[in-house]
């Protein structure tokens, strides 16, 4: 049987093989391998990092509250966790503007200085939560015992890189010590 192609089974064969390459070349795109070069983006690593970075420093240096709040997501919020004598605790909630105007002045007056001593933490694709225990120390009060506490950070990654989305904090005391666990990074 002679093979005798209509001109509509003609069209669809060529429009097939015009549209073969484009394909092929769609699919070789999609599942290239990833480029080996290192990303630029800052890791969530970096950015719990900058986060400590941004809240200290000595007496009277001016802080970087505008780099602080480009720190969190859109709806991210600071918590803190203010135990009660009945042993729960108060919920305090705010945005990081409201934190800033709330602190920023005493936290720049007193010289105040927090660094991570410890961490843990899980990832799950963009999304990371972090148990980082600090001790904070402010340079006007030297005499005072430095405060400790745990930082719970979740941050997710979005097109702008690593942002906050939650930290909810609560200091650490004689009832409420650090577990030991958290005194080290893992």
């Amino acid at each position: 049987m002679p093979l005798i192609l209509s001109f509509r089974a003609r069209s669809l064969a060529t429009m097939k093989l015009r549209l073969a390459p484009l394909l092929l070349g769609t699919v070789l795109l999609v599942g290239a391998a990833p480029s080996q070069e290192p990303s630029k983006e800052p890791t969530w690593e970096q950015a719990v990092a900058a986060l400590y970075a941004v809240i200290s420093g000595p007496v009277d240096q001016e802080r970087d509250w505008e780099a602080f709040v480009a720190m969190f997501a859109a709806s991210g919020n600071l918590m803190v966790s203010i135990p009660t004598p009945e042993g729960s605790s108060r919920l305090l909630v705010l945005t990081p503007e409201e934190y800033v105007e709330r602190s920023g002045a005493m936290v720049t007056s007193m010289g105040f200085t927090e660094k991570e001593i410890g961490r843990r933490a899980e990832r799950f694709g963009n999304v990371v939560q972090v148990f980082s225990s600090y001790e904070g120390k402010a340079a006007a009060s030297p005499e005072r015992e430095p405060m400790r506490g745990v930082n719970s950070i979740q941050l997710v990654r979005t097109a702008e890189g690593w942002k906050i989305a939650n930290l909810l904090y609560e200091q650490a005391s004689a009832l409420n010590p650090l577990p030991e666990a958290l005194l080290t990074v893992r």
